[in-house]
């Protein structure tokens, strides 16, 4: 049996690949133990600590962008999960400017203008072959040359852009604001309802409804209503120039522009991408299955 068991492992190609395989994995594996076990030796010898305890040591550095509060006497366990809390705004931001920049790109390329349908082709082919990171430091270094603090770009009086970044007032929510934002939630939730309803009765009656008219009003006066009711629990603190920087309101750093600009062109032509791909293989299907005519 064991003459056997050898001459398959010999002459069976599928059970030979099976042993190669495994034999690899092994080395591939020990040899990994062993690197590990020598660097830490290393370390140990060294006096280098290893490990994960220094996530409890303060950071002594600060994060001027973050979502959560954040010092320097925060440890790097904080800081983490500032970093990723920066991440997903900026992906989340960046989604949504890349499905406007898509859609209107989209638009103009179609567009029988030859302009403009060449001014967006060029755009499209600049951003799909310069890589991500060569964009975001492009527009970092565009958004360093603005202007400084005391030349600042006032845009609708209470927004300033400069080097540092866009100063903005910042939403200072209230007492009472979270029933305004369940109103609003609740009024989206019925206007879906209702249409359901009046479509469903269209359809019956044949009668005409303004259903979009209807749902409209319904989301905007909503939290309106609701808004004045509470007292009004929004306001604004603006930004105020005092010295050689503004105080008071909220900033937008160019490090977060630059990034959200370079993501949102990276997941724009990761869109269409896909898009195009898929109206590829579907107008191959549609000419494989479609009916041909006598010549």
């Amino acid at each position: 049996m064991q003459t056997n068991l050898l001459r398959r492992l010999i002459f069976d190609e599928k059970s030979r690949s099976l042993l190669i395989q495994t034999l690899v994995i092994g080395l591939f594996a020990l040899f990994i133990y062993l690197i590990a076990q020598q660097t830490a030796y290393n370390l140990e010898k060294r006096g280098i600590s290893s490990g994960f305890d220094f996530l409890n040591i303060a950071a002594g550095y600060d994060i001027s962008i973050r979502l959560i509060p954040f010092t320097s006497e925060d440890t790097h366990l904080r800081a983490y999960f500032v970093g990723l809390l920066n991440t997903l705004m900026i992906a989340v931001c960046g989604c949504f400017l890349a499905t406007i920049i898509g859609f209107l790109v989209g638009v103009i390329r179609l567009s029988s203008n030859w302009l403009f349908r060449n001014i967006a082709y060029v755009y499209v082919e600049f951003t799909r072959n310069v890589p991500v990171l060569v964009q975001i430091i492009l527009y970092y270094s565009i958004l360093l040359h603005l202007p400084k603090i005391k030349q600042a770009i006032v845009l609708f009086d209470n927004f300033y852009l400069t080097n540092r970044g866009l100063f903005s007032p910042q939403p200072i929510f209230k007492d009472g604001f979270s029933i305004v934002a369940w109103s609003l939630v609740i009024a989206i939730i019925a206007s879906i309802f209702l249409k359901r309803s009046l479509k469903k009765k269209q359809d019956e009656t044949g009668k005409q409804y303004p259903i979009f008219l209807i749902n409209s009003a319904i989301i905007i006066f909503t939290p309106i209503i609701f808004y004045y009711i509470m007292g009004m629990p929004l306001e604004f603190d603006s930004p105020v120039l005092k010295g050689f920087n503004f105080k008071g309101g909220m900033v937008i750093r160019p490090e977060f522009l630059g990034m959200l600009f370079g993501l949102s062109m990276m997941v724009m032509l990761t869109y269409l991408t896909i898009s195009l791909t898929i109206s590829f293989f579907m107008n191959l299907y549609n000419k494989s299955v479609q009916f041909k005519g006598n010549a």
